[in-house]
């Protein structure tokens, strides 16, 4: 059985996106806590997060960030066609999910902590063996 799926703090991969304006925005990302995947209650085709990952995210005004859909970085076995993959991202009351794509979520300024939850369902069973998924985050103008 899958135990504790390791999606380590390394595996969110923050991005920045240079942009023309007179004035850039800062923006810097710290690992706070790395999260944990494992298999869904009663299936063995589903990784969901057992804890979050946290970013902390410092701007000097604010900015959009771009969510983009998770993807497997390594595994003992490939996506197959068919996979649904899922990256949630929230604080506060915000909740932005990329299951249909890339999505937009917008960050004040300042110091803002993003909790990072996982969902990857496969159309077959998961291989025994530690997975590592990541999901993009790239500041948009």
């Amino acid at each position: 059985m899958l135990n504790n799926l390791a999606v380590t703090l390394a595996s969110v991969i923050a991005s920045i996106v240079t942009i023309s304006l007179p004035v850039q925005a800062q923006v810097a990302f710290t690992p706070i806590t790395p999260g944990t995947l494992d298999l869904a209650p009663g299936s063995f085709d589903t990784l969901e997060s057992q804890t979050p990952v946290t970013i902390r995210v410092q701007s000097d005004r604010p900015v959009t960030l771009l969510v983009s859909p998770p993807h497997l970085v390594s595994g003992p076995t490939p996506d197959p066609d068919g996979t649904i993959l899922a990256g949630v991202v929230s604080f506060g009351s915000t909740r932005v999910s990329s299951d249909f794509g890339n999505s937009l979520v917008s960050i004040p300024p300042g110091s803002t902590d993003l909790e990072i939850d996982l969902r990857v369902k496969r159309p077959t069973p998961f291989m025994v063996g530690t997975y590592n998924y990541a999901v993009t985050l790239t500041v948009m103008p």
